[in-house]
């Protein structure tokens, strides 16, 4: 879904967009494969894995793999090693699993696991790219851009469902739905425009009224940048 408005954005506005900021729930290999094969950056937080989650264990993200030396590192500092490999079946996706001797006795064991056998990690090749995407992540440079998200796309979904009342589509049928929606988009984007114009309109006069030259840049108004911010829960594009 993320490369095909990629590309929809692309047709639209020649300029395709250089950064795209998604919340959890797009935290897959197809979104990330999708942004690396179109040369986008993306900034997007990990998925809790919901077995971990469910059973209040630590996730997988919170361990460090060291490519140097093929081991991971768990939160308590303990040293997975590779213990075998296994490729890729009918049944099975390659895949290669480490583990840890130092579970025994260590304080954090019940935070972590509750196999006899010890905390186990599966590696796949496809981590590589996740791993380079929750390293990005924990850059304090790209949790400040990602911290912007919110006043940007957030506002949006709130301005259509409390104040349109989109909070559920009243046409069957995909066609349907697609034109009520650019409806609502259409919509918002005008009262945006209005309220810009406006309070162009407003600082002029105000700037009159001081006796002062009001010094109007000359900028183009951007569209909202819900385009590319989505949220896993509204993966439509405002037009």
């Amino acid at each position: 879904v993320v490369g095909e408005l990629i590309d929809q954005s692309e047709r639209v506005e020649p300029k395709i967009p250089r950064e795209l900021l998604l919340d959890a729930g797009y935290f897959d290999d197809g979104v990330i494969n999708a942004t690396l094969a179109r040369d986008v950056s993306l900034l997007c937080p990990p998925r809790p894995s919901t077995t971990d989650k469910a059973k209040g264990l630590y996730h997988k993200s919170l361990f460090t793999y060291d490519a140097e030396q093929d081991v991971y590192y768990c939160p308590a500092g303990q040293r997975l090693q590779r213990i075998s490999h296994i490729n890729a079946s009918v049944r099975s996706r390659e895949q290669t699993v480490y583990a840890c001797n130092a579970c025994e006795g260590c304080p954090q064991r019940i935070a972590c696991t509750r196999s006899v056998r010890g905390r186990r990690i599966k590696h796949y090749p496809e981590d590589e790219a996740r791993l380079a995407l929750q390293q990005i992540m924990t850059h304090p440079g790209a949790q400040a851009v990602f911290r912007q998200r919110k006043a940007m796309v957030e506002p949006v979904f709130s301005a259509l469902r409390q104040q349109q009342g989109l909070s559920r589509f009243r046409r069957r049928g995909l066609a349907g739905v697609k034109r009520e929606f650019s409806l609502h988009a259409l919509a918002y984007n005008l009262a945006r425009a209005v309220a810009l114009s406006l309070c162009h309109h407003l600082w002029e006069w105000l700037w009159g009224c001081l006796g002062l030259p009001y010094l109007a840049t000359k900028k183009k108004i951007a569209p909202p940048r819900a385009c590319v911010m989505m949220s896993s829960s509204h993966r439509h594009r405002c037009v």
